[in-house]
């Protein structure tokens, strides 16, 4: 498990908990979870979401994610309903 902190640098991002959607984050907004805590996120806008992710982790952590009855979240993307992620080339972030 581990405790993460997710800062937008552009865009907007709409975090959800067990019981729901969060506040919008949009720029220079940041949110911090606790270890343990499930979330997921989206960009439900057309700009592009640039966003900062940090996370402190426990020292012998494996880094399996588990869904909220313990089951294991398949790797990035893979998760029934999820969207591919879109990358944008010749675009960065300054």
């Amino acid at each position: 498990m581990k405790t993460t902190c997710f800062v937008v640098l552009q865009g907007e991002a709409q975090f959800h908990d067990l019981n729901g959607p969060l506040p919008v984050l949009r720029k220079h907004q940041a949110l911090m979870l606790p270890k343990g805590c499930f979330y997921s996120f989206s960009n439900d806008t057309e700009e592009p979401l640039v966003m900062l992710r940090f996370g402190a982790m426990e020292k012998n952590w494996k880094g399996d994610r588990l869904d909220p009855n313990g089951k294991p979240i398949p790797g990035r993307g893979h998760a029934p309903g999820a969207k591919p992620t879109v990358l944008i080339e010749n675009v960065f972030f300054e």
